[in-house]
Formats: C-alpha cells, sequence, structure tokens
C-alpha cells in the first residue's frame, strides 16, 4: 500500500461527502425559504466553496440565473405561486 492510499483508508470520504445531506429539491426549498447560500453551506457544515463546486455546479445551478430559472421552475411543478428574486444577493 502507498501512503496516499493508507492515509485516505484512515480519513475516509471527502467531509463534503460526508456532510452535505440536501438533494437539489431540498436546497431550492431552503433558498425559497430565505436562506442564503452561505446560511446553507454554514448548516451542512461545509464551506461556500464545497456548496458551489461539488453541488451546485453538478446541478448545474451554480449561477445565480440558473439557481433562480430552477426555483421558477421547482415552483411550477410544485403548484406555488410567487417569485423570489436571488440574483442580487452577493457570492
Amino acid at each position: 500500500m502507498t501512503e496516499k492510499y493508507i492515509n485516505y483508508t484512515l480519513l475516509g470520504p471527502p467531509d463534503s461527502n460526508r456532510k452535505f445531506r440536501l438533494s437539489k429539491d431540498e436546497y431550492l426549498l431552503e433558498r425559497i425559504s430565505g436562506k442564503s447560500r452561505e446560511e446553507i453551506a454554514k448548516g451542512q457544515n461545509i464551506t461556500m466553496n464545497t456548496l458551489v463546486n461539488r453541488k451546485l455546479r453538478g446541478w448545474k445551478i451554480s449561477s445565480r440565473i440558473n439557481e433562480q430559472k430552477a426555483i421558477d421552475e421547482f415552483r411550477r411543478q410544485h403548484g406555488e405561486t410567487g417569485t423570489t428574486s436571488i440574483t442580487n444577493e452577493g457570492p
């Protein structure tokens, strides 16, 4: 065994895989309820970089515009009305 393999085995999977437990729909519900990306990341014990790079990019909603489109689509699919603009929020 190489040292790199041993370290990975001892440490287990990366923290972001272990700690983040929200589905895309659950994440969108958190955003609709008014939570910021920062609050969601903190609540999931991950950094903003991890949230954006490992989750939001995978869901194709890392840009504010795409995230807003996903929220609007989620609302249409689930019968919710109105819109919450999130495009002016910080990174």
